[in-house]
């Protein structure tokens, strides 16, 4: 399946290039496949748990997902293994434990702050509710190693790039969660994200993963002054980049905040390195990209990959093409 859609995508990079007189054919083949390789190599973290999905989302992701009942739908795209599906089905989640692990300590310098009282109330709505008064979960996920693990209340797909999905086989959603998920290694982002559009109920959500800012570089390490890099993003998602057809060239993320039928906001989470001696604490704002749909349509321009590495996840540029999705 992987090299039809391979030869499938190359095919349309020539056709488009064509149109546009050849710019740019080897490019987009050749970004394409060492993509798609990355992506079919599996050599990912797939056992992130929804203690995981706690720390690295904001705050609000634990409030959206323990007020949804059994009425509504989660998606978890890019889900791993499943991991996070079945924890929120079949564990007691400990918000001592998730608090007391989110301290500094003389193997783990930094601080994850919480809102503790959002965090408790948060997870004793999703401990005591039952099964069946919990929401719908679909977790999507190109491999999957552990079959063993489906749960009854859990909905798989998987063996299929998001983006091969029909729509008409996932019911509306409330919530679609994206950590290092899709959006992170695709190489059709608009296509992706017309899918969430179109999945999502109005006023549904999307939390994608963007990554660590570092906001403060300089703290104090355990015998002397250390630097955490240089002030800004060190995420390749946030460091994305598209070329718009009026030759200017924004981030992805300023690209994606910028279509029509979202709202698009930024959080975080604040990871902080402890002071000492003198030496300014170290901050790390940790950020989610939220996408809320506002309208039932959306006109989201077409993107063709052009340039992509082989990290994980990948820097990637795209360019806009006509028409729109």
């Amino acid at each position: 399946m992987l090299r039809l859609k391979s030869i499938l995508i190359i095919f349309y990079c020539l056709a488009v290039s064509f149109a546009a007189f050849g710019a740019g054919s080897s490019s987009c083949a050749e970004a394409f496949a060492r993509l798609t390789s990355l992506i079919d190599s599996n050599r990912f973290e797939t056992q992130r748990g929804i203690e995981e999905y706690i720390e690295l989302f904001p705050d609000s992701f634990l409030v959206e997902l323990a007020k949804l009942n059994k009425h509504q739908h989660w998606i978890d795209a890019g889900s791993g293994e499943g991991c996070a599906s079945l924890d929120f089905f079949q564990r007691s989640i400990d918000p001592e434990r998730i608090l007391a692990q989110a301290k500094a300590s003389w193997f783990r310098g930094r601080v994850i702050h919480f809102d503790p009282g959002l965090l408790r109330q948060g997870l004793h709505l999703i401990n005591t509710s039952s099964a069946r008064e919990k929401p719908k979960v679909t977790a999507v996920t190109y491999h999957m190693e552990k079959k063993a693990k489906v749960s009854p209340e859990v909905e798989y797909k998987v063996g299929k790039f998001f983006e091969d999905i029909s729509t008409s086989e996932f019911k509306p959603a409330d919530l679609i969660t994206d950590l290092f998920g899709v959006m992170s290694y695709s190489p059709q982002i608009d296509v992706v994200l017309k899918q969430y559009h179109d999945i999502l109920k109005l006023q549904g959500k999307a939390y994608i993963y963007a990554g660590d800012f570092v906001d403060i570089p300089t703290y104090s390490g355990l015998f002397k002054k250390q630097t955490i890099g240089e002030r800004g993003w060190f995420s390749n998602f946030a460091l994305s980049q598209v070329k718009r057809r009026d030759g200017s060239q924004i981030s992805l993320i300023d690209w994606i905040s910028s279509l029509p039928g979202f709202e698009a906001s930024l959080e975080e989470r604040v990871l902080t390195q402890p002071p000492a001696q003198g030496v300014q604490s170290g901050r790390v704002l940790r950020k989610t990209l939220i996408l809320k749909k506002t309208n039932l349509e959306t006109k989201i321009p077409r993107l063709r990959l052009v340039e992509s590495d082989d990290q994980k996840p990948p820097l990637r540029v795209f360019e806009e093409i006509d028409p729109f999705n």
